[in-house]
């Protein structure tokens, strides 16, 4: 995964999240945001592989 900022990891998670407080995304460490963001991309990288091999 490339390098992505710190607000631009919140700024993703919370469209992912919008009913979170930015606060509380802003209270977590870099470590975390970044371990939330590659969960999130990874489970939407598994439903777009299912979706392709359900179109086939």
């Amino acid at each position: 995964m490339t390098h992505l900022s710190r607000t631009t990891l919140i700024n993703a998670l919370l469209r992912y999240f919008p009913e979170t407080p930015r606060v509380s995304l802003e209270a977590m460490s870099d470590e975390k945001l970044r371990i939330m963001f590659q969960h999130i991309n990874n489970e939407n990288s598994f439903k777009i592989r299912q979706m392709d091999y359900i179109s086939i």
